[in-house]
């Protein structure tokens, strides 16, 4: 592979990597090096401290074509998954911790690669319904990902009536936000019955960077970084621009203090429970229209009741106003193409002191759902938030929120 020169230099030299010549006396690129972003960085650290950092998803399929004599047909369908890997990369990619001097965390081809380690059954307890369901992904969320293998796993829950199958999908939040979760998973399904083919292309992984090019990278990078401190105090008054627009954002979360302090205001560990509650997104919707707002202020305003609900029946106060983090996504890409981590955050009041809070007392923000597409919605305090920085102060919020729309409606020929 060739690479172009800098203008100046000895032929074969880079100012940080040296010679790369090869035998031939051609130009060799240096490897590709996939670091951790600083937003992967803040789902990565939280481990040390016991916070479990993995994402997951509930699907229900029909199951007849997933089942022969009530068995889940498991090798078809790693076959199936398998045939789509190449449109997730990181998904055959382990989570390297290079030492010290070698810079940040990196993403890295794992050596060797086998579907069953991530694609599995696990049967649902009888009468398999919803209790029986958030159960067993109860029991596969705690499980911890393995960090010796891609960080994701995919389990098929058969048990369920009418020959439905649950689909259970979990993944490390450092490989996906949850714009991008949802667009991986769409990688596994179609939006059609009967999709065309797909063979897989060839894959090889590729070999582990060197110490020596993971010390220059990281040299090259810091370098990078001076440049960009040097251009800011060479241009302060757009510095100042930038730092003004940040400044709303800031002031949100951090000028208002703590959260109330509630029995909700304490560190998650790895027990939780799921909960189910549906509801007519129709219905929703014409909530909203009436009252002049949005969907997301209808779905607020349900969480608000909520927390009354459970503070009441904890013998607690009620007469407060929470603080919850609402993810703000900012990512460009078409519907279903996101990838990685690219969003911000909002902290926004939960009043809690009305039996029934009217939808005004909810700020409008974030994601506007309509007709089954996610749409970003937010203002400038949004936009200038460091992204995933309000959900990481401990304290400083009652909980979190988000709302996302499902993509695809086929799994190999199964109806979702």
């Amino acid at each position: 592979m060739m690479f172009k020169q800098p203008t100046g230099r000895p032929n074969g030299t880079d100012p940080v990597l040296g010679d790369r010549r090869g035998a031939d006396g051609m130009n060799v690129a240096p490897p590709e090096i996939e670091r951790l972003t600083a937003a992967d960085l803040m789902l990565v650290w939280p481990e040390a401290r016991g916070w479990p950092q993995d994402i997951g998803g509930l699907a229900i399929l029909d199951g007849h074509r997933l089942l022969a004599d009530g068995r889940v047909l498991i090798d078809a369908l790693r076959d199936h998954i398998g045939r789509r890997l190449h449109l997730v990369p990181r998904f055959r990619q382990l989570l390297c911790l290079p030492g010290i001097g070698l810079g940040w965390p990196l993403w890295v081809d794992a050596p060797s690669f086998d579907i069953a380690d991530h694609v599995g059954v696990f049967p649902v307890e009888s009468p398999g319904g919803d209790t029986e369901v958030l159960r067993a992904c109860e029991t596969l969320r705690r499980r911890p990902l393995q960090r010796s293998r891609p960080l994701w796993e995919m389990w098929f829950l058969p048990g369920l009536p009418d020959g439905r199958v649950g689909l259970f999908m979990k993944m490390h939040h450092a490989i996906a936000d949850g714009v991008a979760g949802v667009a991986t998973l769409g990688a596994f399904v179609d939006a059609e019955p009967e999709p065309p083919e797909t063979t897989a292309p060839p894959w090889t992984p590729r070999p582990m960077p060197s110490r020596s090019d993971l010390f220059a990278d990281n040299l090259r990078r810091r370098r990078h970084g001076l440049e960009r401190a040097l251009d800011a105090l060479a241009h302060p008054v757009a510095t100042l621009r930038r730092v003004q627009g940040a400044l709303p954002a800031l002031r949100e979360m951090f000028a208002e203090g703590s959260a109330p302090r509630t029995s909700v205001n304490r560190r998650i560990g790895s027990d939780r429970r799921l909960a189910v509650i549906r509801s007519d997104l129709e219905v929703v919707r014409r909530i909203a229209h009436t009252h002049h707002a949005k969907i997301n202020d209808v779905l607020l305003t349900a969480v608000a009741r909520g927390y009354r609900a459970l503070l009441r029946s904890r013998g607690e106060p009620v007469d407060l106003v929470l603080r919850g983090f609402v993810p703000v996504s900012l990512h460009q890409e078409q519907a279903g193409e996101a990838r990685g981590n690219v969003d911000a955050g909002m902290v926004v009041p939960l009043p809690i002191d009305e039996p029934e809070p009217p939808l005004e007392r909810t700020p409008c923000f974030v994601l506007a759902v309509d007709d089954g597409e996610a749409g970003v919605e937010c203002g400038d305090a949004a936009r200038g938030a460091p992204p995933r920085a309000a959900d990481r102060n401990e304290g400083r919020t009652s909980g979190s929120a988000t709302g996302l729309a499902g993509d695809g409606t086929e799994l190999s020929g199964a109806r979702v």
